[in-house]
């Protein structure tokens, strides 16, 4: 999968997820991050992935943010789908069990 491909992936999530507005501030916020020195980013995902699709995250991150950073793999099933990304003290949660979750806390409402 090429970089394009995640990249169009990442915004189908946010478009389908109804979050498209939080693309602009995920890359901002995680470019700050990076570029202040906090060079570590935590990926969540659902299932593990294959080893060149991480290589290929990777190398766009660090390729996007232009220093070395180090990405974290996660893993928990709990997540249905999606991805969650944890950047220093921020966490964007784009996970299908987090949309329902929110879902579920505005119809309480």
């Amino acid at each position: 999968m090429k970089a394009e491909e995640i990249a169009k992936n990442i915004v189908n999530l946010l478009e389908k997820s109804g979050r498209i507005e939080d693309l602009g501030p995920i890359v901002s916020f995680l470019s700050d991050k990076v570029h202040k020195g906090e060079d570590k980013i935590v990926v969540w995902l659902p299932e593990k992935v294959a080893n060149t699709l991480e290589q290929k995250i990777d190398g766009t991150l660090k390729e996007k943010f232009g220093k070395k950073i180090k990405i974290e793999y996660r893993y928990d099933p709990r997540l249905i789908g999606g991805l969650i990304i944890e950047a220093g003290e921020k966490i964007y949660d784009l996970s299908l069990k987090g949309r329902l979750q929110r879902l579920l806390e505005n119809e309480r409402i």
